[in-house]
């Protein structure tokens, strides 16, 4: 499909107590053909993306793309960043 040349598919995984507002703002944002996968961190989970992601004290967000994720952050403007500049 010509989208995912002009956009490549964004995986987002957001792991936390606070996963539910960051999953609102991050759609939010203007990102076509992403996926946003999150749960709070508790237990495990059996989704592939979410697989060996914690976060004990503060919600974070993994940006991967290929099957391959980034150093995971805290805040949002990070996340974007990531996500909308192809870092």
């Amino acid at each position: 499909m010509l989208v995912n040349d002009v956009y490549p598919m964004k995986e987002i995984a957001v792991v936390g107590n606070d996963y539910k507002n960051v999953v609102a703002k991050i759609n939010e944002l203007f990102i076509p053909n992403k996926l946003i996968m999150a749960f709070d961190g508790k237990g495990k989970s059996t989704s592939p993306l979410l697989t060996d992601k914690t976060a004990k004290e503060q919600t974070l967000i993994y940006v991967c793309e290929n099957y391959a994720c980034k150093k995971p952050v805290s805040s949002i403007e990070e996340a974007k960043k990531m996500l909308l500049n192809n870092e």
